[in-house]
């Protein structure tokens, strides 16, 4: 006759044993390169369609993170990758970085929609720029 206690025991260990190892390979170890080539694949789409946005070689500051410079329409911003994530400075080092997460593609769709419109924001006032200076405009709002 079996003790079904010992069962019990048995059978929970086997259990918790499959549940931790289930549980380790379910989370996913993203390679820091995907991430690059990500980024890299946004930017290289707006230079095709000659949008003023450009970047430096990649750089890598510490172990498993890699940096590089970010020039849109002359303004630079550091962009930094770890894993899955990129944080992108838009208002400088000292600032909080936005992170973007490369494994949604609706973080990596925001990121993309924020340099297309910096991108834009650029482009326009590159074409818009005056031949000669002109004194102020005053702009006049109906009254409602």
């Amino acid at each position: 006759m079996e003790n079904y206690g010992e069962a019990y025991k048995r059978e929970l260990e086997r259990a918790k044993l499959e549940a931790k190892a289930n549980k380790r390979a379910l989370k996913p170890t993203f390679d820091v390169q995907k991430t690059i080539e990500k980024f890299q694949q946004i930017v290289e789409d707006l230079q095709n369609v000659s949008a003023p946005i450009s970047m430096q070689p990649v750089t890598q500051p510490a172990p498993s993170t890699f940096a590089l410079i970010m020039n849109i329409g002359g303004t630079d911003y550091e962009v930094v990758f770890f894993n899955d994530t990129i944080k992108v400075f838009w208002r400088g080092r000292d600032k909080t970085p936005m992170v973007y997460d490369a494994l949604s593609p609706s973080r990596t769709n925001a990121l993309a929609r924020v340099i297309i419109e910096r991108a834009v924001s650029s482009a326009l006032t590159e074409n818009n720029k005056p031949a000669r200076s002109s004194g102020p405009r005053v702009v006049k709002f109906p009254q409602s």
